[in-house]
C-alpha cells in the first residue's frame, strides 16, 4: 500500500495537504513522489482562512481609521457648538459599533465555512482508502457515509478527482452494488408464510358443527313484514273505527257474566241512532 494523500486547493493559491495512510508508517514528511498515491484532489472557491483572517484584519483597520478621520474632522469645525460636535461624535461611534457587529457576524460564518470545507476534504480523503484497500464488510458503511457527504457539499468545493474512477475501484463498487441489489429483490420476492391449516372435521351425528367440534344451531327463519302493517292507513272525516274485539259492543256483551258490569260499560254512540235535533 503506498502513501495515500488528499489534497485541498484554495483560492488564493494555497494548498493544504492530508495523509491518510502509510504502510512505510512516514510521520513528518511523506513518502517520496514514487510511492505516493491522490485518493481525492479538491478544490475551494475562496481563500483559506490564514488569508481570510489577514483580509479581514486589514479591513478592519481601514475602517477604524476612517472613524477616527472623521470625528477628528467634526472636532475641527468651529462654526459648530460644543453640544452639536458631541452629538455628531456619538452618532458616528454608534454607527461604527453596529457595523463592527455585523462585520463580526459576517466574518465568523465565512470563518466557519472555511472550517466546513476542510473538515470535509479530511473526511472524504478518509473514506477513499476503504473502497479500495479496506475489506468487502467496510466498503458498505463507508458508501453510505460518502452519500451523505456529497448530499451536504457545498457548492463552492469542487471534486476535481478521486479513486472513484479508476478501474479496481469501480469494478468494486459495481460488484456491491449488484450484491446490494440482488439482496434487496431476493427480500422483496421472498414468499409470505402460509397460514396454518384448519383442524379436520370431526365425525358427528350428522348436525352441522363449528370450529371447535360443537354442534351448530339452525339459523332461525327471517320473518317477512308486510308494508300494510307498518303503514297506518289514515281515516277519512265522518268515517265510523273499525270493528275489533276491544271496540265492539255486541261481542262484549256475550262474554259479560254480569250485568251490572254491563250497566257500567261506557256508552257508544254507534249503537244507536243519532237523535233528531229539536
Amino acid at each position: 500500500m503506498p502513501c495515500c494523500l488528499t489534497i485541498l486547493s484554495y483560492g488564493c493559491g494555497h494548498k493544504q495537504l492530508w495523509k491518510t495512510r502509510c504502510s512505510n508508517a512516514c510521520r513528518n514528511v511523506p513518502c517520496p513522489p514514487s510511492e505516493q498515491e491522490i485518493l481525492a484532489r479538491l478544490t475551494y472557491r475562496w481563500k483559506c482562512e490564514d488569508c481570510h483572517t489577514r483580509t479581514w484584519d486589514e479591513r478592519e483597520q481601514r475602517r477604524a481609521d476612517a472613524v477616527d478621520e472623521a470625528v477628528k474632522a467634526v472636532m475641527k469645525r468651529n462654526d459648530l457648538p460644543k453640544s452639536q460636535k458631541r452629538a455628531l461624535v456619538a452618532s458616528i461611534q454608534s454607527r461604527e459599533q453596529w457595523e463592527d457587529a455585523k462585520a463580526e457576524r459576517t466574518r465568523t460564518e465565512q470563518v466557519e465555512e472555511i472550517q466546513w470545507v476542510t473538515d470535509f476534504a479530511e473526511e472524504y480523503g478518509q473514506l477513499m482508502w476503504p473502497l479500495k484497500y479496506a475489506a468487502d464488510a467496510d466498503v458498505g458503511p463507508a458508501r453510505k457515509r460518502l452519500a451523505y457527504l456529497l448530499r451536504a457539499k457545498f457548492s463552492d468545493v469542487t471534486i476535481v478527482r478521486d479513486i472513484r474512477r479508476d478501474r479496481a475501484v469501480a469494478a468494486r463498487l459495481r460488484r456491491y452494488r449488484l450484491a446490494e441489489s440482488r439482496d434487496r429483490d431476493v427480500a422483496v420476492c421472498r414468499p409470505a408464510p402460509s397460514p396454518p391449516s384448519p383442524p379436520p372435521p370431526q365425525e358427528n351425528s350428522g348436525a352441522p358443527t363449528t370450529d371447535h367440534g360443537s354442534p351448530r344451531s339452525p339459523p332461525a327463519k327471517r320473518q317477512r313484514i308486510s308494508n300494510h302493517a307498518c303503514l297506518s292507513q289514515p281515516r277519512l272525516a265522518g268515517e265510523s273505527s273499525p270493528c275489533s274485539t276491544s271496540n265492539c259492543r255486541p261481542y262484549r256483551r256475550l262474554l259479560c257474566e254480569d250485568h251490572n258490569e254491563e250497566e257500567n260499560m261506557p256508552h257508544s254512540p254507534q249503537d244507536q241512532l243519532a237523535a233528531p235535533s229539536a
